[in-house]
């Protein structure tokens, strides 16, 4: 009897034991989470002020050119499978403005060009990474030509509601000050969509995707007018440190 006693107070130290050490262990992980929220709010409110946003698409899309691209006829048809590797491209206008009272660099990434510039002889890519004075604003255009085939498949996708689009036009703008111990702020950008339509009188023949009351020019295209700003919080930048995300205890 004594025997079974003991082994129940045993039983019983033990998991007081193990509730008190979890205890201290959760109170442990709620006073660090609180910390690194409180060092991401304070990155928050040091943050640089930065506005990314799109124009809506230009209409029609951009034909192939040796030169600055050319928007093709609103009336162009196109015959497969002859034309099927003819070059279309969409494009949107992106802006970055700086509303900080601190310069900012940018960096871009992807299929951004410069817009169009009076006197250029041809279109260029975006300078890889460059600085932005306060209230100052720089623009470019999102854009990739693909063949008429890719597009011609973006729409099966569209109508079949199933697959992955081939024709994307994909950018990615990242923003930071000179904080070390900062934040980066990062703006991914997807251009799609379905220019083109087959001709429902005529086989194999494929003309662009007409605006009309029901569907408009931008319908068929797929882009975001704001697209969602990413943040990561970093301890130092240089090194490549991280600021942990916070992790409050699950209560069990």
């Amino acid at each position: 009897m004594a025997t079974s006693a003991s082994a129940l107070f045993v039983a019983w130290q033990a998991g007081e034991t193990r509730r008190s050490t979890n205890i201290s262990q959760n109170a442990l992980k709620s006073s660090q989470a609180v910390a690194l929220d409180a060092a991401r709010g304070r990155l928050d409110d040091q943050a640089p002020q930065v506005e990314v946003h799109l124009d809506e698409p230009a209409w029609p899309p951009l034909g192939p050119s040796s030169g600055w691209p050319q928007p093709w006829p609103a009336v162009q048809e196109w015959h497969f499978p002859r034309d099927e590797d003819v070059l279309l491209a969409l494009r949107v206008t992106l802006h970055v403005t700086n509303h900080s009272n601190r310069q900012v660099h940018v960096t871009f990434q992807g299929d951004l060009h410069r817009p169009f510039v009076e006197g250029a002889d041809k279109p260029t890519k975006m300078d890889h990474r460059m600085l932005l004075a306060p209230d100052q604003s720089v623009s470019a255009d999102l854009r990739k030509h693909f063949q008429l085939r890719d597009w011609a498949q973006n729409h099966k996708v569209y109508t079949e509601g199933t697959g992955e689009r081939p024709a994307q036009a994909l950018g990615l703008v990242r923003v930071h000050d000179d904080r070390d111990n900062g934040v980066i702020d990062s703006w991914e950008l997807k251009l799609s969509g379905f220019p083109i339509q087959p001709d429902s009188d005529r086989d194999g023949v494929w003309h662009l995707t007409y605006p009309t009351l029901d569907e408009p020019a931008a319908r068929c295209v797929d882009y975001a007018l704001q697209p969602p700003r990413i943040r990561t919080y970093w301890l130092s930048r240089s090194k490549e440190i991280p600021l942990p995300d916070p992790a409050y205890p699950t209560g069990e």
